[in-house]
């Protein structure tokens, strides 16, 4: 029996390693520099975190992580995954405990799962404890590390005046050779996350009492775009259980997602088909759904805030890969709020009149070509403003 734990404890730390040297891997293939000297990881990651740069501030996360089960019966998930499962069960685990078998690099975290009305108490015990004002949900985008993800949170919250901070941290790892496909996770695992997000509506995010607001970076407010149109379609938005503020920044949606290009507008507006948002796997462009504004403005009681940049390089990346595929032709504009915002003049849309009092635009002109900017003081202090 102690030969087959030990077996079962080898495979692990074996895994943990592969983990970590791939991790590596992405580090030099990822290697590159902002044109200010900041070091980028991916389009959507500012620099590598580990799991202990941080402070242990949130009473738990929301994530659709796999859980899995070690041999002394204590469940963990693993800090980096192979496997793509898109519709993975979203679970609220806390009692987190880091884990590193290998020394220096981060391989896994054991973590309890609990019931949201469990999740809802702890909320109410913490908010109460730290003093703060409100709480702030915040969504990672693409290619985000967990440890990048669970990092940024904490580092929102031990600079800001206002929030406590909830990382909802969404499964992005494939495997090296899938790590840099934005076209595939933006149409197969971004919008299912979002939808299976959905299902703790109810039984948690409805049931929150304290004030609230929601920040997704990047390819994170795809997620919460689909999230909140399941909700709004379901006419599940009310008065006391909406967000406060909507604070969406470098968001990696359509450019027109405030005054969309209807079916049938042509090329590089909209080509695509009535019902190809949820078509089948083969011919499936969630960005076709129509009414993602609506579906933003419905999530809050006062205002969304988009923080885009002109000069931001990932709206570039974006638009050149969308471009690539000639079979599978992307059908509407490859252009994204990320860089045009509302500015016109530049290629923008100008937002429907009726998004006037509810969505405010604010340029980012002060960092450069950078697009992780979520967790910098400028942005925290933004926060703050609405806390």
């Amino acid at each position: 029996m102690d030969e087959v734990e030990d077996m079962e404890q080898e495979i692990i730390n074996l895994r943990a390693n592969v983990g970590d040297m791939e991790r590596e891997i992405t580090n030099l293939r990822g290697d590159a520099l902002y044109s200010n000297g900041e070091e980028l990881q991916s389009p959507d990651v500012e620099m590598l975190s580990k799991w202990t740069d941080c402070q242990n501030l949130a009473p738990f996360i929301v994530t659709n992580l796999s859980l899995e089960e070690q041999k002394n019966g204590k469940d963990f998930f693993w800090l980096w995954e192979m496997n793509h499962t898109p519709n993975e069960r979203w679970k609220i685990l806390s009692n987190l405990n880091f884990k590193d078998p290998w020394g220096p690099s981060s391989n896994y975290v054991e973590a309890d799962e609990i019931p949201p009305a469990e999740a809802l108490d702890k909320l109410s015990n913490e908010f109460q404890i730290k003093g703060k004002k409100k709480i702030l949900f915040v969504v990672h985008g693409w290619n985000n590390d967990v440890e990048d993800s669970w990092c940024t949170a904490n580092t929102i919250e031990e600079h800001s005046d206002k929030y406590m901070v909830i990382p909802i941290i969404w499964k992005t790892d494939r495997g090296q050779l899938h790590d840099w496909d934005y076209r595939f996770d933006r149409v197969h695992t971004a919008p299912p996350a979002g939808t299976e997000l959905e299902k703790l509506f109810d039984s948690f995010f409805a049931k929150i009492s304290q004030p609230k607001s929601w920040m997704c970076h990047s390819m994170g407010c795809h997620v919460t775009q689909f999230f909140t149109q399941d909700i709004s379609d379901d006419a599940g938005w009310t008065e006391e259980n909406r967000f406060d503020d909507l604070f969406m920044v470098a968001p990696d949606v359509r450019y027109d997602i405030f005054n969309e290009w209807p079916h049938g507008s042509g090329e590089d507006k909209n080509e695509c088909y009535i019902g190809q948002w949820k078509d089948v796997v083969e011919k499936i462009i969630p960005d076709c759904r129509l009414g993602g504004g609506d579906g933003f403005v419905d999530m809050v009681k006062n205002k969304v805030h988009v923080h885009f940049s002109l000069n931001d390089y990932s709206g570039s990346y974006r638009e050149s890969r969308l471009k690539l595929d000639l079979v599978h032709k992307w059908p509407i504009s490859s252009k994204a709020l990320i860089t045009y915002g509302n500015l016109v003049a530049e290629g923008g849309r100008e937002p429907l009149e009726k998004y006037s009092e509810k969505v405010t635009f604010i340029n980012q002109t002060g960092f450069g070509d950078a697009h992780s900017y979520q967790k910098r003081p400028e942005l925290i202090k933004y926060y703050d403003m609405y806390g």
